[in-house]
């Protein structure tokens, strides 16, 4: 196995872990509410992750089975402090949400049916629904609206949501037109390497 050229940022596991017990701990709403905030931590804040780096990990962690957030952990943990910070970055992150699993099902079984939590759930619906749809179009941006991403995504789309294609099949077809049109440049209409 190749050594990683890549130069790693001087980070101690302590940081590591505290920074995906932040993001485990203030997000809300799955792996895909938690990108935003994930993104602003690891590319923006610390720059841990160059921004197109982190793009490749969230395609690649959804490809993978999981929830999306410890995949990322995952991804982040292993690129910075190899198979230790795997480790340590998902501790962090799953900790919050382990914490609070034990405490529900201590104290508060029937909490499912207070309406007063139904009703803070619906509130929050839309809050999530917001935070995947800024993740989408941050994502858009950073990649480029091309014809060729516009037309994949919503062929994609299409396939999914009315053809019933598996997501995997979407995933393994859209990874080989993208293997195939960087490696055969003139598929896509360019010059031959």
């Amino acid at each position: 196995m190749q050594e990683d050229k890549r130069k790693k940022p001087s980070i101690t596991f302590l940081q590591l872990y505290l920074t995906f017990l932040k993001i485990g701990a203030t997000t809300f709403g799955g792996g895909y509410a938690m990108v935003p905030m994930i993104q602003r931590e690891i590319v923006e804040e610390k720059g841990w992750i160059e921004e197109e780096e982190f793009l490749d990990s969230i395609a690649l962690t959804n490809s993978l089975p999981g929830p999306l957030a410890t995949n990322c952990a995952v991804f982040t943990g292993y690129r910075l402090k190899g198979f230790i910070g795997v480790a340590v970055a998902t501790l962090g992150v799953i900790t919050p949400s382990l914490v609070i699993i034990l405490l529900l099902a201590a104290f508060l079984m029937n909490l499912n049916e207070n309406p007063i939590v139904l009703k803070a759930f619906n509130g929050l619906r839309p809050a999530v629904a917001g935070l995947i749809g800024y993740s989408l179009v941050k994502m858009a941006k950073t990649n480029g609206f091309t014809p060729f991403n516009l037309v994949m995504s919503f062929l994609v789309f299409l396939a999914v949501c009315f053809l019933r294609v598996s997501p995997i099949w979407a995933i393994l077809v859209s990874a080989t037109v993208g293997f195939l049109l960087h490696r055969y440049p003139v598929l896509r209409g360019g010059a031959e390497r």
